[in-house]
């Protein structure tokens, strides 16, 4: 290449350069006129296809108006005229007041729970010991420290009462008999005396006897058949109630 025109270029290739970027811009700025123009043209091709059409409404005159505009006064007159009775029969008439029906509120009856007058029958047991010992006597004779007060007023609806006692002999075969004496009233507790022939083996004896009235000492007596030591193994009284 010729060195002149080398030198040339170097020379004016800032200036090609600008002019190479100022056809660049000039180019887009041309394509992009180009396309604003077509949307415009497309936007006022759609505004022209939107038409809107505005339809007038008549406006018809009240029946009244027309009746006023059709009818001369004497008209009306004659027609209020002839509405009167009507419009006074109407006002006669009675109006039915609206009635709001309802139930009434109705309460279910309640029931009282009634006390029974008979109260349950509750039994109960009571025993009083006496006391043990012994004796050899051959008539009726205290066992002694063996007794005790009873208060009958203390137990409220007595059904019964038992006397219970047991003996045994402890050497030779004899006959014991025991029973029991109200020491407060001087008398023999009626149905209260036992007899133990010899040689029983059932020495438990048991029998129904009534209680004096009030507070009352019992004492157990005994008596042998042959003076030999009698052993009385226990006694009480057996209280039941209800």
């Amino acid at each position: 290449m010729n060195p002149n025109h080398q030198s040339w270029i170097k020379r004016n290739f800032p200036t090609i350069v600008f002019f190479l970027i100022f056809l660049n811009i000039l180019l887009l700025d041309l394509f992009a006129a180009i396309n604003l123009m077509d949307k415009k043209n497309k936007y006022s091709s759609q505004s022209r296809a939107v038409s809107i059409s505005i339809t007038p409404t008549p406006i018809f005159p009240s029946a009244d108006e027309s009746q006023s505009q059709n009818c001369s006064p004497n008209c009306v007159s004659e027609i209020d005229r002839a509405l009167a009775p009507l419009k006074k029969a109407l006002s006669a008439t009675p109006r039915l007041a609206k009635t709001q029906t309802g139930t009434l509120p109705t309460t279910a009856p309640v029931v009282q729970p009634t006390e029974s007058s008979q109260h349950q029958a509750t039994v109960k047991e009571f025993f009083i010991p006496l006391g043990t010992g012994s004796s050899t006597a051959a008539d009726w004779t205290d066992v002694p420290g063996v007794k005790a007060e009873i208060d009958s007023t203390k137990y409220a609806n007595i059904q019964k009462v038992l006397f219970e006692a047991s003996t045994h002999v402890p050497s030779t075969n004899q006959i014991v008999e025991v029973r029991l004496y109200n020491e407060t009233d001087k008398y023999v507790v009626s149905n209260s005396e036992f007899l133990y022939p010899s040689g029983t083996t059932q020495n438990f004896r048991i029998a129904a006897i009534q209680l004096g009235q009030g507070a009352k000492t019992y004492q157990v007596q005994m008596k042998t058949q042959l003076q030999y030591s009698a052993v009385l193994d226990q006694s009480r009284i057996h209280i039941t109630t209800n």
